[in-house]
């Protein structure tokens, strides 16, 4: 929620303290973490109030909004439009996100996606909505997994192995990536029973030779020749089997064309691999497996929502005296 203090103007959250019963002392630690992260284009978190029941998080303000508004329409957004020039310079914007937390802080993001990418006056992106999945209760985090798979940005490894990492996020940046290219959402609830997947499409489109249908007809002009490098990346790191995906360096260095596809993405493994057999429809569709976070490396989910606050003034006091 906005709130308006004397000299800026801040987005206020408050967690859902059922999570965190017993849990406050490693829920501090988990802040600590992220009010340390210094990072262009990851979410300034600028304060905290933490209570046995009441927690809140103070972060600087995104007048644009997510990139989900703007890419698919909410009320206050539409009048953005996104160039191409832009929507490039976003998705360099996450990926250098990305890189910074998995290479400098090791920390996995767990939930990637158009919704949790905020865009500052400059339109440039920003990761936010840190959670604390590993926190939860394991009846909470089943339900959490179920509620975010179906929105499809949810890599296959993490309904069906125990071992999580990087590679994750890798996957979630591909699919926002092939939203801003095309403007679409990636799954599309077309009738009760029928639901159209962009990385299906995508895969599709791969397969005939015809990348390009996909890039967003609003366009005027776009860069064709850069359009297919993205979109391709952006299948090299959905690749269902997670070590062959690229790490976010590499996707970096693509996006600043100092390397080439091939010269960061690995070649396919023959074992050690998740197979995955059916569609990604299907995939969007399993709502009853959770995973467990590695130990090798801070899992931070962002599986909360944002409610709204009253008595603003009241609650405001006490997150800058923290």
């Amino acid at each position: 929620m906005k709130a308006q203090l004397p000299s800026h103007t801040v987005a206020v959250k408050k967690l859902d303290s059922a999570h965190f019963k017993g849990k406050i002392d490693k829920l501090k630690e988990e802040i600590g973490i992220i009010e340390s992260l210094q990072h262009n284009n990851i979410l300034k978190l600028l304060h905290a109030y933490i209570g046995k029941d009441l927690q809140f998080l103070v972060y600087e303000y995104m007048e644009n909004k997510s990139l989900e508004d703007i890419l698919f329409g909410s009320s206050t957004s539409g009048t953005i439009k996104l160039d191409w020039n832009t929507r490039v310079k976003i998705c360099l914007g996450i990926a250098q996100g990305l890189q910074y937390l998995h290479e400098r802080v090791q920390i996995v993001h767990t939930n990637i996606k158009s919704a949790n990418i905020l865009l500052n006056e400059k339109l440039e992106a920003k990761i936010s909505d840190f959670g604390f999945a590993n926190l939860y209760s394991e009846e909470d985090k089943v339900m959490a997994i179920a509620r975010e798979t179906k929105k499809g940005y949810t890599a296959p490894e993490y309904l069906q192995m125990d071992d999580l990492d990087s590679k994750l996020d890798v996957f979630s940046f591909g699919v926002v990536v092939l939203e801003i290219v095309s403007g679409e959402r990636n799954v599309r609830n077309q009738s009760k029973k029928e639901t159209e997947v962009l990385l299906d499409r995508a895969y599709k489109a791969n397969r005939n030779g015809n990348l390009k249908s996909l890039v967003d007809k609003n366009l005027s002009t776009y860069d064709e020749r850069e359009a297919l490098i993205i979109l391709k990346l952006a299948l090299e790191c959905t690749t269902m089997g997670a070590s062959v995906r690229p790490e976010m360096s590499g996707v970096v260095s693509v996006l600043l064309g100092e390397k080439s596809i091939d010269e960061v993405c690995s070649p396919a493994k023959p074992t050690g691999d998740i197979n995955v057999v059916g569609s990604l429809e299907e995939l969007a569709g399993i709502s009853d497996m959770a995973a467990k976070p590695s130990g090798d490396i801070n899992v931070v989910g962002s599986l909360e929502e944002s409610v709204g606050i009253t008595d603003m003034a009241e609650s405001l006091s006490p997150l800058w005296g923290s």
